[in-house]
């Protein structure tokens, strides 16, 4: 920590709300319903995805008619939907569960306000980021808090980035902008230099290619303090660029997959993974994965600096994240507190960011199993529950998906009686089902509903672009490639 003591925290003036502003706070009575009827039809739906199939199968293998099927090669394509099914509709009935606690528990017990507003160190890590750098200051000099500092790290950019954040540095009413460089050492490194240089109780993790929502600071601060066993706080990431299919595709992915995880995450502070572009943590939390995991041994090269987050994986979000929850810290998610980011625009970008991800996710999931020796099972069961039916059971199935996908098309396509008919069927209730979880979570983000249209290729993104990425980064780790920042 810096000896820089920080500034004196702010009182909250008495008149302001009591309470934190939650979902249904000014959402009008006709929204509250549409949005309590969607729900109630995808939990049907749910229930339906799970039992249905087991059904057919179970009469199937019992020699009744199903779809016109005869036993044989027929029983592959039941079977294999089946199982698809009632596991994608056994973790989906849980899910609704758990998001249905969640709104009955920000509604009937709102997030207090903080006394105060503690002094609040942002980090914004950069490399390359000429285009989108001034956009990024220029969202913190609107933000709704009174007291922060931004410290901007050039992580060895070869373009205009330094220069450009450069012109912002100085005091301003709310607070300083610090602008340093150093040689490339990874994101990781950046973050760690920010950490040595600030001087705030609680620190902010953006991304140089974000816009963080003017009110997030306040919403994530008051959601951290509202409990002292809350040690950091994830925020909403927003797709900023929706120019094609592939960005509505990677927006729904963010809103429908990753936003319907966080919010039962946040129930049980499990949330996994607290993304680069809005994080929010405590200092001491920070101190204590940093006395605990992350003092580099002997002499490093150039550019690198110690502190909390690790280089050892491509994934030092998801990895100090694992290591606060370990700890024994309480993880929470507050989808109203927003950013915007830059998505990739093309298929080369996109798996080339989703290699790095996932290559880094093992990685993570690795060195959380080598720990377990360490801190073992007990009084842990919820964050080993987490990743076994999120990171595992994903990578479980994208490891499987492409050839079973294709599998399955070419039986529904050869003209085995029945087949067509079945996949139909089966495709159109994932359809229905996905609008309407699509609906439930833009509504909880208070996102645009323009992107549902790219629902209907959802099946191709995630199995041959998200798996195609995830099944050559199982390939690289297996055979140890190099990592390349």
């Amino acid at each position: 920590m810096s000896e820089n003591s920080s500034p004196a925290p702010v009182p909250v003036p008495p008149a302001t709300p009591k309470t934190l502003p939650h979902l249904f706070s000014d959402m009008p009575a006709h929204r509250v319903v549409a949005l309590l009827s969607l729900y109630v039809v995808a939990f049907l739906m749910s229930v339906g995805l799970f039992l249905i199939p087991l059904y057919q199968v179970v009469m199937f293998l019992l020699g009744h008619s199903t779809w016109g099927f005869s036993r044989g090669m027929g029983v592959v394509l039941p079977l294999f939907l089946a199982v698809v099914s009632t596991g994608y509709g056994l973790r989906w009935i849980f899910l609704m569960v758990m998001i249905a606690m969640n709104y009955w528990r920000d509604y009937r017990h709102p997030c207090p306000l903080p006394d105060y507003w503690p002094f609040v160190s942002i980090f914004l890590p950069a490399h390359n980021e000429g285009d989108q750098i001034e956009g990024a200051l220029e969202a913190f000099s609107v933000m709704d808090y009174p007291r922060f500092e931004v410290i901007v790290v050039d992580d060895g950019s070869k373009d205009d980035t330094y220069d450009k954040a450069k012109r912002f540095e100085g005091n301003y009413v709310w607070g300083t902008i610090k602008v340093v460089k150093k040689p490339n050492g990874g994101k990781w490194s950046a973050l760690n230099l920010a950490y040595q240089l600030s001087s705030g109780e609680i620190i902010l993790t953006a991304d140089a290619d974000g816009r963080v929502d003017h009110d997030a600071l306040k919403r994530m601060v008051a959601r951290l303090m509202a409990d002292q066993r809350i040690v950091a706080v994830s925020g909403y990431t927003r797709v900023m660029n929706r120019t094609n299919l592939l960005t509505h595709c990677q927006t729904l992915e963010f809103v429908m997959w990753s936003g319907a995880l966080r919010i039962p995450q946040s129930l049980t502070g499990t949330v996994l993974c607290l993304p680069g572009p809005l994080s929010l943590f405590r200092r001491s939390a920070l101190e204590e994965v940093h006395k605990k995991f992350g003092v580099l041994q002997g002499e490093q090269k150039e550019g690198v600096y110690d502190g909390p987050f690790e280089g050892s994986t491509f994934a030092e979000d998801f990895d100090v994240t694992i290591a606060l929850l370990q700890l024994g810290g309480r993880i929470e998610y507050d989808p109203l507190a927003g950013c915007d980011t830059d998505a990739p625009e093309d298929v080369f970008t996109l798996i080339n960011q989703r290699y790095r991800w996932a290559r880094g996710s093992m990685q993570v999931i690795v060195k959380y199993f080598s720990r377990m020796k360490i801190f073992g099972l007990s009084g842990h069961f919820k964050l080993f529950s987490w990743l076994m039916s999120s990171y595992v059971y994903d990578m479980a199935l994208y490891m499987f998906g492409v050839g079973a996908q294709i599998a399955v098309f070419v039986l529904a396509l050869s003209g085995m009686q029945g087949a067509l008919t079945m996949l139909l069927a089966f495709l159109g209730y994932q359809f229905v089902f996905r609008l309407v979880i699509g609906s439930i979570m833009i509504t909880t983000h208070r996102e645009s509903f323009k992107p549902l249209h790219a629902i209907p290729f959802l099946d191709m993104y995630g199995s041959f672009l998200l798996g195609g990425a995830f099944i050559i980064s199982v390939l690289d780790e297996l055979f140890k490639s190099r990592m390349r920042w």
